[in-house]
C-alpha cells in the first residue's frame, strides 16, 4: 500500500473516532473542544496505532538498527527503549549521552602528566650525570694509581702492600689526588704540554701549606723518567 494513502487512512480514522465520541456523549463541535480531545491520546485502528502529543505532533515508533537489523524500539506513547536483539556495543551500554569531561571538556580538570613526565625525566638526567661525574673521578685515580705502580714505582707501591695504611696517609686528599693522577697525564700528553702541566702541579697550593719537598722531589724524578723515555 502507498504510504501516503497508508497515513490518510490512519487519519480518517483517528478523526472519526474523536468525532464519534463527541457525539455520543454530546458535547460541544467547537474547534478547542475538539482539538483538545486529539491531545495526548493514542488511536487505535486497523492499519496500526499512532500516538498525539500534548502539542499535537505525532510521535510513531523510533527503531534503532544495526546492519539493518532492529535492535531496539520505542513506542509512540512510551519513552523507554524496548530490546528485540542483541548488540555488541563497541563500550559500556547503555552508550552515555554526554561525555564524562563535557563536550568541552569543562568537567575534568587540566592534566598534569606533561609536568610530571618533566620533572621525572630532569632528576634522572641529573642523577645520571651526577653518576657518571663520580664513576669517570674514581676510574681516572684507579687507573692513575695502577699506572703509578706500572712505571717503575716499585718503592711506593711494595711500602703500600705491606702496610696497613698508605704510605701517604700524611698528604693531604688533594695532595693524594695529584700524586696518583699526575703519571696518568704524564703518560697521555704530549712532551711539550707536559712541562706546563708539571710546574702547574708542583706551584699548586693546598688549603694548608705547599707541596711538602718529598712530594715535588718525586714529581720532579717522574718528569726526568718521561723526558729519559721520550728522548
Amino acid at each position: 500500500m502507498d504510504p501516503h494513502i497508508f497515513a490518510t487512512y490512519m487519519t480518517l480514522m483517528g478523526m472519526a473516532e474523536v468525532l464519534e465520541e463527541t457525539r455520543r456523549n454530546n458535547w460541544s463541535t467547537s474547534g478547542k473542544q475538539l482539538a483538545k480531545l486529539f491531545m495526548n491520546r493514542t488511536f487505535h485502528t486497523k492499519a496500526g496505532d499512532f500516538t498525539i502529543d500534548e502539542g499535537g505532533e505525532r510521535t510513531s515508533a523510533m527503531a534503532i538498527t544495526h546492519h539493518l537489523n532492529v535492535m531496539l524500539i520505542q513506542d509512540g506513547h512510551t519513552t523507554p527503549l524496548r530490546q528485540v536483539a542483541v548488540m555488541d556495543w563497541p563500550g559500556v551500554w547503555p552508550v552515555l549521552s554526554r561525555p564524562v569531561c563535557g563536550f568541552h571538556g569543562e568537567k575534568c580538570g587540566p592534566s598534569h602528566v606533561p609536568q610530571y613526565v618533566m620533572g621525572f625525566g630532569g632528576s634522572f638526567i641529573v642523577i645520571f650525570i651526577t653518576f657518571m661525574i663520580t664513576y669517570v673521578r674514581l676510574a681516572a685515580m684507579h687507573y692513575a694509581h695502577r699506572n703509578w705502580c706500572e712505571t717503575g714505582n716499585s718503592d711506593y707501591c711494595d711500602c703500600q702492600a705491606k702496610q696497613k695504611n698508605p704510605c701517604h696517609e700524611h698528604l693531604s686528599f688533594r695532595e693524594t689526588t695529584i700524586v696518583r693522577s699526575f703519571n696518568w697525564l704524564a703518560l697521555r700528553s704530549p712532551v711539550a704540554s707536559l712541562a706546563s702541566q708539571l710546574t702547574g702541579l708542583i706551584h699548586i697550593r693546598d688549603t694548608r701549606d705547599r707541596l711538602s719537598e718529598e712530594l715535588r722531589a718525586q714529581l720532579i724524578m717522574v718528569l726526568v723518567d718521561v723526558f729519559t723515555s721520550e728522548v
